[in-house]
């Protein structure tokens, strides 16, 4: 199942070195995020979701000084915020998910400290497997993401 959805993120930040060319380290809480995941009946369900992604720059691919492009690696964690009842016991559980982000986008410093920046993430999630009474299900989904923003660097 893949997600499509535009986004509010709260991002927190460090620059490698002290130049706005070295790698970016980032820590985002994506907000309102919404299960792709058909399995269980959490598709559509709130999740809560974090992302720890290291942005592998590229100063060299760019003619600008102001334009940074990037690779991006991360790890995502989603958990739902609905919960399940898992075979055999009397207590609910919420669904969570691990999975890796691959992205590209570029930085554009509009001065030292300020940039606005554009990318895409290709993300795949496993989900925990779910159990009932009958069988297990194991589950993952794939993220696609597009996003824009303005970012403010200490």
């Amino acid at each position: 199942m893949t997600s499509h959805q535009i986004l509010p993120h709260l991002k927190l930040g460090k620059v490698s070195g002290d130049d706005k060319k070295g790698n970016h380290y980032e820590f985002v809480y994506n907000m309102g995020e919404k299960s792709a995941n058909i399995t269980g009946g959490l598709y559509g369900s709130a999740l809560t979701s974090f992302s720890f992604n290291w942005n592998i720059t590229t100063p060299d691919l760019s003619q600008m000084d102001e334009l940074v492009p990037y690779f991006r690696l991360g790890i995502n964690y989603a958990i739902s915020q609905d919960k399940y009842r898992a075979r055999g016991t009397s207590s609910e559980e919420n669904y969570s998910a691990l999975g890796l982000i691959l992205g590209v986008g570029s930085y554009y410093y509009i001065d030292k400290n300020i940039n606005c920046y554009v990318g895409f993430d290709y993300g795949y999630r496993q989900w925990d497997k779910l159990s009932n009474d009958w069988y297990d299900i194991e589950s993952n989904d794939k993220i696609k993401k597009l996003y824009i923003g303005l970012g403010y660097e200490f």
